[in-house]
C-alpha cells in the first residue's frame, strides 16, 4: 500500500521540466539563455563567444571562451527573449536558438 501511495504521489508531481528547450538539445543543464553581447551576427553566420562562467556548461575554471560559428540555417526558432545556447558536457555545441526578436 505504501509503495502504491508513493507511486501515485510521483505521478501527481511531474519531474522538473527542461524549460522551453527541446529534449534533443537538453540532457541536464546543457541549455541556457545567453546575452546578445556574446553573439555577433555576420551575414549568413552567427559567431558565439561565451566567456568562462557565463553558461552553466562552461564554468569559470581556467577555460578560454567557448567559441562557435553557426550557419544561420541551423539556428532554431525562438524559445525566449534571449539567445539560447546548448553545450554538451564535452564542449560540443548542441543547439542555438534565436531570441524572440528574430534573426
Amino acid at each position: 500500500m505504501r509503495a502504491l501511495l508513493l507511486g501515485l504521489a510521483l505521478l501527481a508531481f511531474p519531474a522538473a521540466a527542461h524549460g522551453p528547450w527541446p529534449h534533443e538539445c537538453y540532457h541536464d543543464r546543457d541549455c541556457a539563455e545567453v546575452s546578445s553581447k556574446h553573439i555577433r551576427e555576420d551575414g549568413e553566420r552567427v559567431h558565439i563567444i561565451i566567456p568562462p562562467g557565463e553558461h552553466p556548461m562552461w564554468p569559470a575554471d581556467g577555460r578560454t571562451a567557448f567559441t562557435a560559428i553557426v550557419p544561420r540555417s541551423l539556428i532554431r526558432k525562438p524559445v525566449s527573449g534571449e539567445w539560447g545556447v546548448c553545450i554538451s558536457p564535452s564542449g560540443t555545441l548542441l543547439c542555438v536558438f534565436a531570441p524572440l526578436s528574430g534573426v
